[in-house]
């Protein structure tokens, strides 16, 4: 799937992905937005900076919105799934 087939397969607009992730990182500051392909699926990678200092790369189903993957970009942990 490249971005183009991931583009007409999303209902969700990249706000309602940055919206997802302020509900779990209530005072984290986005600072990109990306959608990408990932194993065939439309995803938004969220960056995002928690209230601590911290950094994660946050995975959004592009269909759902729900949070599939949160990184600590720092670390390449994973925080949940």
């Amino acid at each position: 799937m490249n971005k183009q087939n991931c583009k007409k397969k999303r209902p969700l607009h990249q706000n309602q992905a940055t919206n997802s992730v302020l509900k779990k990182y209530t005072d984290g500051t986005v600072k990109a937005v990306e959608l990408e392909d990932e194993d065939g699926s439309a995803v938004y990678s969220v960056h995002v900076t928690a209230k601590e200092g911290k950094h994660y790369d946050v995975k959004v189903d592009a269909i759902s919105g729900k949070i599939t993957k949160a990184e600590n970009d720092r670390y390449g942990e994973n925080e949940n799934e």
